[in-house]
């Protein structure tokens, strides 16, 4: 990548690039400045998906006032983006499943990961972008995915690489 500084040996002196960006045009501001850096993810790599119940990540979400929570693997790389109302509507299913299988309270990430439609969307419905995007290049990458409402930011956009980042849609627009 290209330095923002150069240092001018003869002088001994620092010369720096400035840049102006208009922050009411999202074309020219940068993801950098907007995402979240901390953020509350399940960390795959700390714990096997059988170990984390359905009901205690609902109840962590609910008492974080989150939506969505974000899995990453051992090496913050990004894997899924579940939604709460997805976890809700996997839980009810097996309540009214005449099929029995596990009590609601004994059910956990690995039994909503092995729904193959709940895994696809968890595995699709995010955007990756690299940290020297914009915001617009962010919603653009978002307008390409169907439901995307994220966005992990990775040195250079690609999902195998360590999130340094998330943007929501919230983050971008100031709306839900």
């Amino acid at each position: 990548g290209q330095d923002r500084w150069k240092r001018a040996v003869i002088l001994d002196k620092l010369q720096f690039d400035v840049y102006f960006y208009d922050l009411a045009n999202p074309s020219g501001v940068p993801v950098t400045s907007k995402m979240l850096r901390k953020f509350f993810y399940i960390d795959l790599g700390a714990g096997a998906p059988e170990t984390v119940k359905l009901t205690t990540l609902t109840d962590e979400i609910e008492r974080r006032g989150y939506h969505r929570i974000p899995v990453l693997d051992g090496k913050r790389h990004p894997v899924y983006m579940i939604h709460s109302s997805m976890i809700e509507k996997f839980l009810l299913k097996r309540l009214l499943s005449k099929s029995g299988g596990k009590a609601p309270d004994e059910l956990t990430l690995a039994d909503l990961l092995d729904d193959p439609v709940m895994k696809r969307v968890f595995e699709t419905t995010f955007a990756v972008v690299g940290e020297r995007a914009t915001l617009a290049a962010a919603k653009e990458a978002m307008s390409k995915i169907e439901d995307c409402r994220d966005v992990f930011v990775t040195p250079g956009g690609g999902r195998d690489e360590p999130v340094l980042g998330l943007l929501t849609n919230v983050d971008m627009t100031g709306d839900s």
